[in-house]
C-alpha cells in the first residue's frame, strides 16, 4: 500500500467519523448510507487524479467536480441528465433541498431525521471537509493543517455543548495521528532526497494554508453583511435539550417533516386519583399557526392568576362530577404545566399565570422539579347527541383559526376534504369532523410510523394525504387544515397520552407517550378533541367521536365516562375511496428509484476504482515516475544487499563504490541513474532530462544488480581487508 493512499484512507476516515459528532443534531440514518458512498466516489477520484498529476489544487478541483456528480446523482436523480450529470432542473431542485434542510435544521428538535434537505447539507459539508482535509494532508503534505477542515465539523456540538460518543472522539484522533505518522515517515528519507525538494514541499503546504485560510477570510468578509441578515440556519439546543435526561420537553415547532424520534423511555409523570380513562390526555401547549410545514409558536397573550379560579377559555359548560388528581412531575423540561383538556382548578406552588386564548398554565420563573400539585377538573357532558346540533362557523373566531396556509394546494386539500365528508353523508360540521377523523384513522388507507418520505411540494398535509404515511402530527395537522377548508375553526394541541397503571398503584407516562392531536371549537361547550391518529399509538378514540369497529384493538386511550353512541355517523369510507384522494408517488417508486441510483452509483464508483488500479499499474510499468523516485527505489534495493547508502554520500560517489560489488550492467545503470539525479537536483533548468524510459530501465537493472550482489548484510570481502580485530 503506497503512503498516498495510507494518507487517503486516514484522512477519508477522519472525515466520516468526525461526522459522527453530529449524530446528536442529525440522525446518521439521514445521511451515512449516502455520505459515506459520496466520500468514496471522490476520494477514489481524487486518488485515481494524484496518481497522474504532480500539482496539489487539480485533483481537488476534479473532486470537486466528481462531488457534485454524485449529488446530483444521489438528491437529484430525475432531474440529472442520465440520472448523473447535473442540469438546470436538478440544480434548482438542489438548492430547494437546501432551503428546505435550513428550514428544517433551524425549526426542529434534534436528532433531525427524515429530511433529504438536512441529509444533502450534511453529505456536501463532508465532502467539503474531505477535499481540504486531503489537499492539506496529502496533496500539499501539510497533515497539521488538514485538522482546521477536520474541526469545522466538531464546531457545532462543541458551541452547544452536545455530547460526543467516545468512539468517534477515538476513532477520528487516532486516524488524525496516522496521517501525521504516516506523512513524517515520508519526510524520514528527506535527507536522500534534494533538499530543494524538502523546501519545496513546505513551500507548497504554506501556500495552499494560505490560500485556504485566505480564500475563507474572503469569502466571509465579504458576505458578512447578508449572512447577518439571514437567520440561523441551525437550531442551536443546550445539552439539556439534546441529553437524553427524564424531561418532558415538547417541540414548540413541530416540524411535520422530522421524524418524530425519541429518546429513551423512560417515566416521566405520575398521577393518583383517578384512572387513565378517567383523566384522558395532558396538554401542555396549544397550536393555532400553521405556514404549510410547521406549527409556530406565539407569544402569550394577556394572562390571569391561577390560584382560585377555573381555568377554561369559555364559560364553563355544564358536566358531570368533579374528579380530584395529584400529579407528580419528575422533570419538567418546559415552562407550561400538564393539565387535563376539561374545565379545570389547579393548586400549585410557586408563581404561574393563564393565558385563556391558548388555553396554557405558564410558569413566571423558573419551576422546581420535581414537584407535584393537584388539579380538580369537572368532566363535560360530550356526545354525538350534545356536538351535533352545535355549529362552530357560527362562531366570531379568531381569523387564524380558520387560516389556510397559501401553499398552492390549499384547493386540492379542500377537495380532499369536501370528497371525504360527501362520501360519508355528512351534513353538520360534527358529523364532518367525525368522516375526517375516522377518515384518516382507517388503518387501511394510512399507516402510523416515525420514519417518513421527505417533502415532494411545499405544503407537507398535501405530501401527506398523498403519501399517507406519518405520525401523531401528520394525522393532527391534517385533520386540522382540512376541517379549516370546511370553515370549522381547529388547532393543534401537544401534550401526553395519559399512560397506564404502574405496580406501585399509582399511574405513569413515559417518554414515549408524547402526543399531538386536533381540538374543534364548538358552541357552548369549547374546545373538543379528535383522535385522527390510529389505534396503534393513540389507542380508543374519545366516547364522542366513535371509530367503526373493524377487530380487537389495544386499549390505551381513556374514554370518556359516557357510553359511545351510534346516533351520529362513524361509518369511514373504505379503501375504494382512495380515488377521491390525491394520487402521489407510491412508496415503492421512491425505493425502485434510490435502488437504480444505488446501482448507477456502484457501477460508477467501480469504474473510478478500476481507473484508478489500472493507473497505477501503468504508472509502476511505465515512464510515469520520477528521477528521485526510482533513485529511491535503487536506494533500498542497495540498503537490503548491504551497501552503504549513507546520505552524506553524493549520488556519484555512491555509485563509484557500490560498482566494485555489483555487475557491470547494474553499475553502469547505477552509474547513469546518479548523472541521472546529480542532474535533476543540482543541473541548471534548462539543462535536457534524461529519458524516462531509460530511468525506470536503469532502476530496474540497480535492482536486479543489488539482488544478485547477495543476501541482506551481506559485507563485501574487500572492505574487510585491513579491518582491525
Amino acid at each position: 500500500m503506497t503512503r498516498r493512499l495510507q494518507a487517503t484512507i486516514a484522512v477519508l476516515v477522519a472525515t466520516v467519523s468526525s461526522t459522527f459528532a453530529l449524530v446528536r443534531l442529525v440522525d446518521p440514518d439521514a445521511w451515512l448510507r449516502q455520505g459515506v458512498l459520496a466520500i468514496l466516489i471522490v476520494a477514489a477520484a481524487v486518488l485515481c487524479a494524484r496518481r497522474f498529476l504532480r500539482s496539489d489544487v487539480v485533483p481537488t478541483l476534479i473532486g470537486l467536480v466528481v462531488g457534485a456528480f454524485a449529488l446530483a446523482a444521489m438528491f437529484a436523480p430525475r432531474a440529472a441528465l442520465l440520472g448523473i450529470l447535473p442540469t438546470r432542473a436538478s440544480i434548482d431542485e438542489l438548492r430547494g433541498l437546501v432551503e428546505s434542510g435550513l428550514v428544517a435544521s433551524r425549526e426542529s428538535t434534534p436528532p433531525i431525521t427524515g429530511d433529504p434537505g438536512v441529509a444533502l447539507l450534511v453529505v456536501t459539508g463532508m465532502l467539503v471537509v474531505y477535499l481540504f482535509a486531503e489537499l492539506l494532508g496529502v496533496g500539499a503534505g501539510a497533515p497539521a493543517w488538514a485538522a482546521l477542515p477536520l474541526l469545522g465539523l466538531w464546531t457545532v456540538p462543541v458551541i452547544i455543548g452536545a455530547r460526543v460518543h467516545t468512539w468517534v472522539f477515538v476513532v477520528a484522533g487516532l486516524s488524525f495521528l496516522m496521517l501525521l505518522a504516516i506523512q513524517a515517515r515520508a519526510h524520514e528519507s528527506a535527507p536522500r532526497a534534494r533538499r530543494h525538494e524538502t523546501e519545496s514541499v513546505r513551500r507548497r503546504a504554506l501556500v495552499a494554508g494560505a490560500t485556504v485560510v485566505t480564500a475563507s477570510l474572503l469569502v466571509a468578509l465579504a458576505a458578512a453583511p447578508g449572512l447577518l441578515r439571514v437567520p440561523s440556519p441551525v437550531r442551536l439546543h443546550t445539552l439539556y435539550d439534546l441529553s437524553s435526561s427524564n424531561s418532558t420537553r415538547l417541540d414548540l415547532g413541530l416540524d411535520l417533516r422530522a421524524n418524530l424520534e425519541r429518546d429513551e423511555d423512560v417515566l416521566l409523570v405520575t398521577y393518583e386519583g383517578v384512572t387513565p380513562a378517567q383523566l384522558g390526555p395532558l396538554q401542555a401547549y396549544t397550536l393555532t399557526t400553521f405556514n404549510g410545514s410547521t406549527w409556530e409558536r406565539e407569544a402569550p397573550g394577556e394572562t390571569v392568576p391561577v390560584q382560585g379560579q377555573t381555568l377554561w377559555p369559555q364559560d364553563q359548560p355544564v358536566g358531570g362530577a368533579d374528579q380530584s388528581v395529584t400529579i407528580s412531575i419528575h422533570d419538567l423540561g418546559q415552562d407550561r404545566l400538564l393539565v387535563p383538556g376539561e374545565p379545570r382548578t389547579v393548586s400549585v406552588e410557586g408563581t404561574w399565570a393563564y393565558d385563556p386564548v391558548a388555553d396554557e398554565v405558564i410558569a413566571q420563573g423558573s419551576p422546581p422539579s420535581p414537584f407535584t400539585y393537584d388539579v380538580e377538573f369537572t368532566p363535560r357532558d360530550l356526545s354525538a347527541a350534545v356536538l351535533d346540533p352545535l355549529d362552530p362557523r357560527t362562531l366570531d373566531v379568531d381569523p387564524d383559526l380558520l387560516a389556510v396556509p397559501d401553499t398552492g394546494y390549499g384547493q386540492e386539500i379542500a377537495d380532499v376534504a369536501r370528497d371525504v365528508v360527501d362520501e360519508a353523508g355528512a351534513t353538520t360540521p360534527y358529523e364532518q369532523a367525525l368522516a375526517i377523523q375516522n377518515f384518516l384513522r382507517d388503518d387501511s388507507l394510512f399507516t402510523y410510523t416515525q420514519t417518513i418520505e421527505g417533502a415532494s411540494t411545499t405544503d407537507a398535509v398535501w405530501d401527506f394525504l398523498n403519501d399517507r404515511h406519518g405520525y401523531c402530527v401528520q394525522f393532527a395537522t391534517a385533520m386540522a387544515i382540512m376541517l379549516r377548508t370546511l370553515d370549522i375553526p381547529t388547532r393543534v394541541a401537544i401534550g401526553f397520552l395519559p399512560g397506564e397503571p404502574l405496580e406501585s398503584g399509582a399511574n405513569g407516562i413515559s417518554a414515549h407517550r408524547a402526543h399531538a392531536w386536533p381540538q374543534v371549537l364548538f358552541p357552548e361547550v369549547g374546545w373538543v378533541r379528535f383522535e385522527p391518529t390510529p389505534s396503534l399509538q393513540s389507542g380508543d378514540a374519545p366516547a364522542w367521536a366513535p371509530t367503526p369497529v373493524t377487530g380487537d384493538t389495544p386499549s390505551q386511550e381513556p374514554t370518556a365516562s359516557q357510553a359511545p353512541t351510534t346516533a351520529a355517523p362513524s361509518q369511514a369510507p373504505t379503501s375504494d375511496q382512495a380515488t377521491t384522494t390525491p394520487t402521489g408517488t407510491p412508496p415503492d417508486s421512491s425505493s425502485a428509484q434510490r435502488s437504480n441510483v444505488a446501482v448507477v452509483l456502484a457501477a460508477f464508483a467501480g469504474l473510478v476504482v478500476l481507473a484508478a488500479a489500472v493507473g497505477a499499474w501503468r504508472r509502476r510499468r511505465s515512464s510515469g515516475g520520477t528521477v528521485e523516485h526510482h533513485w529511491e527505489r535503487a536506494l533500498r534495493a542497495l540498503d537490503r544487499a548491504g551497501f552503504d547508502t549513507s546520505p552524506t554520500l553524493t549520488p556519484r560517489v555512491l555509485a563509484h563504490a557500490a560498482a566494485d560489488r555489483l555487475g557491470p550492467e547494474a553499475a553502469d545503470a547505477l552509474a547513469r541513474l546518479a548523472e541521472a539525479v546529480a542532474l535533476e537536483r543540482y543541473g541548471r533548468s534548462d539543462a535536457p532530462a534524461a529519458d524516462p524510459v531509460s530511468i525506470d530501465l536503469w532502476a530496474e537493472q540497480v535492482v536486479a544488480g543489488a539482488k544478485s550482489a547477495g543476501p541482506a548484510g551481506a559485507v563485501p570481502e574487500e572492505r574487510t581487508v585491513g579491518t582491525p580485530h
